[in-house]
């Protein structure tokens, strides 16, 4: 994710693997939606949600599986945040 502020038309960009994946200008919100968005402070958060009786009501088994016991891992492989 990209934000751009060197063009009079401030715009969000979303890359997946280097090829532009979505994009969001300024002119595509209220101008008081646009300014909350991008112009507070905001914080990366990578979450990996394990539990509850989800899986049970939607599976018809009892969960968890052997593959789906606690213990697995959450990978990322990059994470960058850039302040220019």
């Amino acid at each position: 994710m990209s934000l751009d502020r060197t063009q009079a038309l401030e715009a969000v960009r979303w890359f997946v693997d280097g090829i532009l994946f979505w994009q969001i200008v300024s002119t595509d919100l209220p101008a008081d939606v646009w300014a909350q968005s991008v112009h507070n402070p905001h914080f990366i958060l990578l979450n990996l949600a394990i539990g509850g009786a989800f899986p049970n009501n939607n599976f018809g088994s009892q969960t968890p599986l052997a593959s789906t016991i606690s213990g697995g891992t959450l990978q990322a492989e990059y994470i960058a945040v850039y302040n220019s």
